[in-house]
C-alpha cells in the first residue's frame, strides 16, 4: 500500500481538487450518500455532520466545502497516517455506493498520485568510485608514459610538437615553454590579487554610503524581527489569511478562533448571521481582530499561533513560523 513518502504529500493531492470535490460532495443527492461513507471509514463525526446540515441557505458548493475542510485537517503533512485517509477518501469516491462517475475519475486520479513515486535524482559518485577513476587515470598515464619510454628508446618519439592528449600537452608545455607558462601563471595571480582589491574598494564605497542614508528613511513593514512582536495592523488581513491557508488550518473553525483572539460571541454571531461561507467569516474575523475590537488587546504573529493551537489544531500552529520564514522572512 502507498505511503506519504513515495509520491506527493497527500494534502498536495487533495488540495489540487479542492474546487472540483467541494460542488460535487455538496450537491443533496450525493451528500448523503458521501458523508455515511465517510462517516463509515471514521473520517468525519455524526456531530460534524448534523452541524453542517443545520446551517440554512447553503448552497451546493458551500455544504461541500464545509466536508472538504474536515477532510484537509486530516490529511496533514507531519501525520503519519495522512496517505492512509488519503486512500480512505479515494476508497469513498470510487464506491459503488457512492457510484458518482465524476467522483470516481476524482479518487482514482488521487490514488494514482499517491502511489506514483517521485523523481529520483541521479545518483552521485561514492568516495570509492572516485578512487578508482583516479586509479584508471593513473594507469593510463603509466601506460603513456610507458609507450613514450619504448618509443624514445627505439628512436620514434615524435620531437616536432605535443603529443595527442593532455598528459602530452602538459609535458610539452614544461619542456618547450616553462617560462612561457611561468609568466601566465604569475599574471594570473596578479590579476586575481587585483580583483580582490577592486572588490575591497567597492565593498567599502558601499558601506560609506549606507552610513550616510538619513536614519529616518522608511524602512519596509515586514523585516526579519528576532520574536515576531511587531504589531500587526489592517493591511496585513490578506497576508495572515494566506499563511492560514498554506498550514491547513480549517476555515470552519472561524468562531472558536475568534473567540480565542479576544472577540465576543456576540460579534461572531453578527458574522454568522451576515451570510456567506466559512472563508467569509474567517475574513471579518481577521478584519475585527486587527481593529482591536472587542477584547482583542494583543494582534502579533505569536498571539495568532496561540489562538490558532487554542482551537486544538495544533499541528497548523505549528507550521506557521516556518511559513512566516518562507514567504515574508519573519522569524517568530
Amino acid at each position: 500500500m502507498a505511503t506519504a513518502h513515495e509520491g506527493k504529500p497527500p494534502a498536495d493531492i487533495f488540495q489540487e481538487v479542492f474546487d472540483e470535490i467541494s460542488p460535487l460532495i455538496g450537491k443533496r443527492k450525493n451528500f448523503t450518500n458521501v458523508t455515511n461513507n465517510f462517516f463509515a471509514k471514521k473520517l468525519i463525526t455524526k456531530i460534524e455532520i448534523n452541524q453542517i446540515e443545520s446551517e440554512k441557505n447553503l448552497n451546493d458548493d458551500e455544504r461541500g466545502q464545509r466536508i472538504a475542510d474536515l477532510l484537509v485537517e486530516k490529511l496533514d503533512d507531519e501525520n503519519e497516517d495522512s496517505a492512509q485517509c488519503l486512500l480512505k477518501i479515494c476508497d469513498v469516491f470510487e464506491s459503488k455506493k457512492v457510484n458518482n462517475e465524476p467522483l470516481r475519475r476524482l479518487g482514482a486520479n488521487m490514488r494514482e498520485q499517491l502511489s506514483s513515486p517521485s523523481k529520483e535524482q541521479k545518483p552521485a559518485k561514492s568516495m570509492w568510485q572516485k578512487l578508482d577513476s583516479t586509479k584508471e587515470s593513473d594507469a593510463g598515464y603509466n601506460a603513456t608514459q610507458n609507450s613514450k619510454q619504448k618509443d624514445k628508446e627505439s628512436g620514434d618519439e615524435e620531437t616536432d610538437g605535443p603529443a595527442e592528449g593532455g598528459y602530452h600537452l602538459l609535458k610539452y608545455c614544461k619542456a618547450k615553454h616553462l617560462k612561457e607558462c611561468g609568466a601566465l601563471i604569475i599574471l594570473a595571480i596578479i590579476i586575481v590579487l587585483a580583483g580582490v582589491a577592486i572588490n575591497h574598494l567597492n565593498m567599502g564605497k558601499e558601506n560609506a554610503t549606507t552610513d550616510a542614508i538619513p536614519a529616518s528613511t522608511e524602512q519596509p513593514h515586514y523585516s526579519s524581527t528576532p520574536d515576531g512582536a511587531e504589531q500587526l495592523d489592517a493591511k496585513d488581513v490578506d497576508k495572515i489569511l494566506k499563511v492560514l491557508d498554506k498550514v491547513l488550518f480549517g476555515a470552519t473553525k472561524w468562531n472558536d478562533l475568534g473567540l480565542r483572539l479576544g472577540l465576543y460571541q456576540p460579534r461572531l454571531n453578527v458574522f454568522a448571521d451576515s451570510g456567506g461561507n466559512a472563508y467569509r467569516h474567517l475574513r471579518k474575523t481577521i478584519e475585527a481582530w486587527l481593529d482591536g475590537e472587542d477584547n482583542a488587546r494583543s494582534r502579533t504573529w505569536q498571539t495568532l499561533i496561540d489562538a490558532v493551537e487554542g482551537t486544538g489544531n495544533r499541528a497548523a500552529a505549528e507550521k506557521i513560523p516556518q511559513k512566516l520564514k518562507e514567504l515574508y522572512n519573519i522569524t517568530v
